[in-house]
């Protein structure tokens, strides 16, 4: 029988728990409703759960329908180790119908996931989250990804980065979800990561000579204002009067809830500035 597909979610205002979702055929269907039948046949019908608050998936549920409107929720999975042992994948959908407090998928216990973290945060209404589970093992099937840009496009003379100083950026930046990812607006320089996770990250950096002789500049990516992250160093350079840039290629790192990233830059020589600077994270499988 071939795969079908779902006009539409029931409301978040349908609170009745344990009803069956209907199948129907339509060429409406949204991307993500979609997706929450993609794995499933016309003669397996699922089971949806509202939820308003915080809640325990239970093995039985197929998909959890969320409202955030009254707080923040936590949908919590069960123990890994009880997951039945029958040689199937178990999927569950945790989808994020309405509100615009946080809504979390959280393991249990010690449980992680293979990438590492024990968290999920939802992107915000519509958000997804598509999970897993086989043999004592949660995964996380369809990896929802979270990123933050922060830019800086106004001149830093190099005075300033004589040695190691973290750039600061404007306030003007690009953020899917500040609950999980989130530019720092009191202390700009900084990149919160307020969900224990793998993360990746990238940057630019621009420099303008106006003269003198050879330069170098390095940047670098440091952890919590102390830690040099491994491989993240880079160094350009040039002679006097002619510009260069410096590029840090994504580099993935496992951090811990409420872990900061700042970008560093020093330069031996320029005579010069900064000229603008790019610096990403997001979240990664």
């Amino acid at each position: 029988m071939a795969d079908v597909k779902i006009s539409a979610l029931p409301t978040a205002t349908d609170t009745a728990d344990d009803d069956v979702l209907p199948i129907v055929d339509t060429s409406t269907t949204t991307t993500k409703q979609l997706a929450v039948l993609a794995f499933r046949k016309q003669s397996q019908p699922l089971k949806y759960v509202n939820k308003t608050a915080d809640y325990t998936l239970q093995l039985t549920d197929n998909v959890i329908v969320v409202d955030s409107s009254s707080g923040a929720v936590t949908i919590t999975l069960p123990a890994a180790s009880t997951i039945p042992d029958d040689g199937c994948i178990h999927e569950y959908y945790i989808w994020q119908k309405s509100g615009s407090n946080a809504v979390t998928v959280s393991l249990s216990g010690a449980d992680t996931f293979p990438q590492g973290h024990n968290k999920i945060v939802l992107e915000g209404i519509g958000g997804l989250a598509h999970i897993g589970g086989m043999r004592d093992k949660w995964g996380n099937m369809e990896l929802e990804e979270v990123a933050v840009q922060a830019r800086r496009n106004t001149s830093w003379d190099a005075s300033n980065f004589s040695t190691y100083s973290a750039i600061s950026f404007n306030l003007t930046d690009s953020e899917t979800n500040d609950s999980a990812i989130k530019h720092d607006d009191s202390n700009t320089s900084r990149i919160l990561c307020k969900v224990a996770g793998a993360y990746t990250f990238s940057a630019d950096a621009c420099f303008s000579s106006t003269g003198g002789g050879y330069w170098n500049t390095t940047i670098k990516v440091r952890l919590n204002g102390s830690t040099d992250i491994a491989g993240s160093e880079v160094s350009t350079g040039n002679y006097g009067g002619e510009d260069n840039s410096a590029h840090i290629t994504n580099r993935r790192i496992i951090l811990e809830a409420d872990d900061y990233l700042e970008l560093f830059v020093e330069h031996s020589g320029l005579v010069g500035s900064l000229s603008d600077a790019v610096f990403n994270v997001r979240t990664t499988a």
